[in-house]
């Protein structure tokens, strides 16, 4: 196949659309790559849509091989760096040209092939300032960042996150020229948070009153709010009133499915035990009569307490003997 003629009859019909890709996004392109003798004069560069400029570096690639290739690598690999979305297309010449650039700088075909950097460029290279790191249990470090990589689990970009300020900590270090104390994400954060957010009051059903920020709540507030927002919370409630009417809600809720269902609960329901039961108190021996359910529903036992108790389970319970029925 003749891609060069293929070459040239895509740039010249390129060119004619020339105006209507500069209406939006578009990317220059040397026709002659400056690599094989182009210039940057205007009648060798053109304007191309981000796929059109694939499209023809993987022609050139295909008509030279060998570095153009690479071009075609770099070009893709931009793409995805920007945060673009590249087409499968697009993917398919990016693995193509990974191949094939890959199997031009094997070996031989490597410029730096049987080569060895000399100290001068490796001292170069490398960065000769001398840092300070601390970690949280005191442990002080201070050298190169090769000195400090060696001797800390630091991995280079973790070096270099910390001396930029990207992050504060990384495993327990710290520069210790930004902070005089080792310093907490959470803490962080949370100084953060409190700067966007309002004051509330929350109430607990043990008399407990919390007055502060919602990130330093006992517990998440957004939970309280929604489509399925909870009234309590671990015992907590955004205000007085749900407070104290909570167990009046809670019975009416169960009452309210009750009824959905069918069902007739405590002295309503035709198969209760309506027989009168006498108790009585071991330390005052006051007498009290009333049904099962009365006994504990609005009495001063509990329902678990009156069921061992006619289950003969044991003979009292909550500070009341059961002498009988009446």
């Amino acid at each position: 196949m003749n891609y060069q003629r293929i070459y040239d009859q895509f740039i010249e019909d390129r060119r004619k659309k020339e105006n209507e890709v500069k209406e939006d996004y578009y990317e220059k392109h040397h026709i002659v790559p400056r690599s094989l003798g182009g210039t940057n004069q205007k009648k060798n560069i053109i304007c191309l849509t981000p796929e059109d400029h694939i499209r023809a570096h993987v022609m050139l690639a295909k008509i030279h091989g060998g570095k153009m290739w690479a071009a075609v690598f770099s070009i893709v690999g931009n793409i995805t760096r920007q945060n673009r979305i590249p087409t499968r297309k697009c993917m398919k010449f990016y693995a193509l040209s990974r191949k094939k650039h890959a199997e031009t700088v094997k070996g031989k075909g490597n410029p730096f092939y049987g080569k060895k950097h000399s100290k001068k460029t490796i001292d170069k290279v490398s960065d000769p300032n001398i840092y300070t790191l601390k970690h949280k249990t005191g442990e002080t470090i201070t050298g190169t960042r090769k000195f400090i990589r060696k001797r800390t689990n630091l991995k280079s970009q973790d070096i270099s996150s910390l001396l930029t300020r990207t992050n504060n900590s990384i495993h327990g270090w710290y520069v210790p020229k930004y902070f005089s104390q080792f310093p907490d994400q959470k803490t962080e954060i949370r100084k953060k948070w409190r700067q966007k957010q309002k004051k509330i009051t929350l109430y607990h059903k043990d008399g407990e009153i919390f007055h502060g920020y919602p990130i330093d709540a006992p517990v998440k507030i957004y939970e309280f709010y929604g489509k399925r927002a909870n009234r309590q919370l671990k015992g907590w409630f955004l205000t007085e009133e749900m407070r104290d009417n909570y167990s009046e809600y809670q019975r009416e809720k169960g009452l309210l499915a009750a009824r959905k269902r069918g069902d007739t609960s405590g002295i309503n329901n035709p198969k209760a035990d309506k027989a009168i039961y006498r108790w009585e108190n071991i330390e005052t021996q006051e007498i009290m009569e009333c049904t099962r359910v009365q006994a504990w529903k609005h009495g001063p036992l509990t329902k678990t307490g009156v069921q061992s108790v006619m289950d003969k389970r044991q003979t009292k319970t909550g500070g009341w003997r059961f002498l009988g029925k009446v």
